[in-house]
């Protein structure tokens, strides 16, 4: 909006609305905190997005199991 954002909740607890309006005077900083499983969440769905445009495309799928999700992983148990 003009004067506020509107937020919807993906789960919203029982009785809670399942949206949300801030005004933006009451936002002093967004910060977007970066998670192992948000990574994990977006290579899967660039994985798969990757697959079906290939599908689509005619080619042929890759015989290497996992992909990027897979190098992915692997990554973050390295880390760890």
């Amino acid at each position: 909006g003009e004067d506020d954002v509107l937020i919807a909740r993906d789960k919203a607890a029982y009785g809670e609305e399942p949206t949300v309006r801030v005004p933006y005077d009451a936002i002093a900083d967004a910060r977007l905190v970066l998670t192992d499983d948000l990574i994990r969440d977006a290579l899967s769905k660039d994985n798969r997005a990757r697959k079906e445009a290939k599908k689509r495309r005619g080619e042929p799928e890759d015989d290497a199991p996992g992909g990027a999700e897979a190098d992915a992983a692997e990554e973050t148990e390295q880390e760890m």
